[in-house]
């Protein structure tokens, strides 16, 4: 198992693609091609697709280390709340790369916030590990926000 540290630095490098997106909406909504002479076609259904497509496989990955945690912790029903954030991040996918889906997968990254911060305040995660996932949760949700407002 990597250490604290390790394991922090790679959560945070692994919200990289959301900037990623972010820049290809806001690179749409600041008429971008105008001002570089460098067009990217579909930037802002790019920026969708991309935000859409990274942040469910993100949400998913941190559900299942959750489930697997949770799995052998006296506090078993939190695995119950993440089998449902998989069930729902695959869902958003009947929308895919439209406001729709989005905002599903912002609710779904909203739920993930309220289900950290309480499994935190249980004490059913250790102190380092929640107070990372309730950072990655929120910058996670800002960025999804901010993505909804700029193509909308």
């Amino acid at each position: 198992m990597p250490s604290n540290k390790t394991f922090t630095i790679l959560a945070y490098f692994s919200i990289l693609p959301l900037f990623f997106a972010l820049f290809l909406a806001l690179y749409t909504a600041l008429d971008g091609p105008a001002i570089s002479g460098y067009f990217i076609n579909f930037a802002r259904i790019n920026s969708y697709i991309y935000a859409h497509s990274y942040g469910a496989l993100l949400l998913a990955l941190f559900a299942g280390i959750q489930i697997g945690q949770n799995l052998h912790s006296v506090n078993k029903g939190y695995w119950l709340f993440n089998f449902i954030l998989l069930w729902l991040a695959w869902l958003s996918y009947q929308s895919f790369a439209d406001a729709q889906g989005i905002i599903l997968l912002l609710c779904c990254w909203l739920a993930a916030l309220i289900i950290d911060f309480h499994a935190h305040n249980q004490n059913a995660i250790p102190n380092w590990y929640g107070n990372l996932k309730i950072r990655l949760n929120t910058i996670v949700i800002i960025l999804l926000l901010s993505l909804v407002l700029i193509n909308h």
